[in-house]
């Protein structure tokens, strides 16, 4: 039985509620495979950044766009995980930043 069946009394109303809801699980677990990708390829870039690297050396060790690597440094790059080391002709050099623990 779903969150809305009886609800409202109405079986097509509660037939379009149910597949709303079912809708609403789909796009959930899309949400959370997305964020699995996505802390997958966090980990893998830090494993990359043993060695400082470019974006683009970094995407094409991942086999990825460099758009995408971009916005996945960035978010590392809030998280305090890596940060700006200098340029390397026009793009910016990355490294992992350690931690101590």
């Amino acid at each position: 039985m779903g969150l809305f069946d009886g609800l409202f009394g109405s079986k097509k109303t509660d037939d379009r509620l149910g597949q709303l809801e079912e809708r609403v699980n789909a796009i959930e677990e899309l949400i959370e495979e997305e964020h699995q990708d996505t802390k997958e390829l966090q980990d893998k870039i830090l494993d990359i950044l043993s060695e400082p690297g470019t974006t683009a050396e970094i995407a094409e060790k991942l086999g990825k766009s460099r758009s995408w690597t971009s916005y996945i440094l960035n978010q590392l790059e809030k998280k305090g995980n890596v940060r700006e080391k200098g340029m390397c002709g026009r793009e910016i050099l990355y490294e992992k930043v350690e931690r101590l623990r």
